[in-house]
């Protein structure tokens, strides 16, 4: 497995992203969850495929950020399941263990 070295220092919120493509899931969370987490309130789209999305920049201690994303995709809110994007790839799924632990799906 790979593995990110550097620690989350900071979270900010962004603009939406355009074109992010799913990298991996968060399981077992809620929206209000991501929310709290983050300190960033989603986006409320409220279209057939997408309710609430996060658009944010994670810093690290190494002095470097990345773009990030999470989504919920066709009622995945409703099971507490969420899609996730960043540009760390291919060390988004470590990133992101960084910030949400055991709710970074393991497939």
């Amino acid at each position: 497995m790979l593995e990110y070295q550097s620690n989350v220092t900071n979270i900010m919120p962004t603009f939406p992203q355009s074109g992010s493509h799913k990298l991996g899931s968060l399981k077992e969370i809620t929206a209000k969850d991501i929310t709290i987490i983050l300190d960033v309130e989603p986006i409320e789209i409220d279209d057939e495929k997408v309710f609430n999305e996060w658009n944010f920049r994670i810093f690290f201690e190494d002095g470097t950020s990345a773009r990030a994303a999470i989504w919920d995709y066709k009622g995945s809110q409703n099971i507490d399941r969420f899609s996730f994007w960043c540009e760390k790839e291919p060390y988004a799924k470590d990133v992101f263990r960084k910030i949400f632990f055991d709710h970074v799906d393991s497939f």
